[in-house]
């Protein structure tokens, strides 16, 4: 069912948990700092340790302090409250307040929401070597031929072309921003088509500027492109 919640930047409820809130531009510095955690899933462990919760993995398989670093920061973006890492039997939780916590019970359903909501994708990982290595090299060709765009470009180009203050621009979410930008550019292709149409190019796709636009793509997915490409993809690389 269709739902305007992300473009309406509302949190989502996750009921052991709290509300949890998409990040705001403004800091986006500091999601950045410790978005990389999220990406770590079960996959990146052997099979012997899959039985056990995804955080604890994190937490005591890593053994690595700038890890609950990251995991402290990212549930005080999210939730507004900084929260404390608490440890038993029962494993980790990092309390949020008397009775709202991240655990290992919740965690995956608290990485999917904030994933979804700040258009994080859940990465390619491969058990074969080789396998990885092709699909680095395709991230790698595909990064290379398309047009590099930082996130202070799509700033500036929401800024320009819509009059938005930087200020008006900080308090938008991160998911608001791309989808303004990204509807900026298909406006901005759809007069060019009609440009060059009018012009008497005969070849030339016209897309409607309010067609729909698929925020979720992964672009991970489709990596493949067959043995057959794979010089093209190392000449892409070579370049």
């Amino acid at each position: 069912m269709e739902s305007v919640k992300y473009i309406l930047g509302k949190p989502e409820l996750e009921k052991d948990a709290g509300f949890i809130y998409p990040v705001k531009v403004k800091d986006y510095d500091e999601f950045n700092d410790c978005r990389n955690v999220l990406y770590i899933n079960k996959n990146h462990f052997s099979n012997e340790y899959q039985e056990y919760p995804l955080l604890d993995l994190i937490v005591y398989g890593y053994k690595d302090v700038e890890m609950i670093r990251q995991l402290k920061l990212l549930i005080k973006l999210v939730t507004g409250h900084d929260p404390l890492l608490h440890e038993d039997n029962n494993g980790c939780s990092f309390v949020i307040s008397a009775d709202k916590k991240v655990y290992s019970s919740n965690y995956d359903s608290f990485r999917r929401i904030v994933m979804r909501q700040n258009l994080l994708f859940e990465q390619k990982v491969y058990k074969n070597k080789l396998t990885q290595e092709w699909a680095n090299k395709a991230i790698e060709a595909k990064s290379k031929n398309g047009i590099p765009i930082t996130f202070e470009d799509m700033i500036t180009t929401v800024s320009v072309i819509t009059g938005k203050t930087y200020d008006q621009i900080g308090e938008q979410t991160i998911y608001q921003l791309t989808a303004d930008f990204k509807r900026i550019a298909r406006d901005k292709s759809y007069h060019t088509s009609i440009a060059m149409k009018c012009a008497g190019a005969e070849k030339v796709s016209i897309e409607h500027f309010a067609e729909e636009i698929n925020m979720f793509e992964n672009p991970y997915d489709n990596l493949f492109v067959g043995k057959e490409s794979l010089n093209q993809l190392n000449k892409a690389l070579r370049n």
